[in-house]
């Protein structure tokens, strides 16, 4: 996109001195290309980091959407981050951290920070202390993938429609 900018489409009559790749190669083409190099840069990567401990997939991909998830101990995972971040010499923001959220509730957030709060629809008020019970209910109703008939049919329909347009597209500027 910025050789479409920096190479602008020469006048009627002169000769084009684009690169290649601007003159010649169709945008069709073009988007597969790049559709591939994304392809192989998203395999590479994921080739070159370590996978996900398997305790830590539970409910995250389809396969697995039906599985209890283990709770995980928040006190060890917050060590974990320390430990990880340790050896990049961030061990002391991420400890002062779970420090200054006691200090943080305390003190009224400044301005900016409550309308971006409202903005998100996040609440600026202490979080509501819930028994187990009700914790257990609300993870089960926040977790759960079912959905009502209404919002199913409304959503396919909406796709239906997004793809028709998108093909329709597609087709009159090809």
């Amino acid at each position: 996109m910025i050789m479409e900018f920096i190479y602008s489409t020469p006048s009627c009559g002169e000769e084009d001195r684009r690169p290649a790749v601007l003159k010649d190669l169709h945008y069709l083409y073009f988007a597969l290309i790049l559709c591939v190099l994304t392809a192989i840069v998203i395999v590479l990567i994921s080739l070159c980091t370590p996978p996900i401990p398997k305790e830590k997939l539970a409910c995250l991909t389809w396969w697995t959407r039906h599985r209890r998830a283990p709770a995980i101990d928040l006190k060890n995972y917050k060590s974990e981050a320390a430990q990880i971040n340790a050896a990049n010499g961030e061990s002391d923001l991420v400890e002062s951290a779970g420090s200054g959220a006691k200090e943080e509730a305390a003190a009224k957030p400044p301005c900016w920070k409550m309308l971006y709060l409202w903005f998100c629809g996040l609440s600026t008020g202490p979080t509501p202390t819930l028994s187990p019970e009700e914790r257990a209910a609300l993870q089960r109703r926040l977790t759960s993938i079912e959905e009502k008939p209404l919002w199913k049919t409304v959503c396919d329909v909406n796709a239906i429609l997004l793809l028709t347009i998108n093909v329709f597209l597609w087709a009159y500027f090809s």
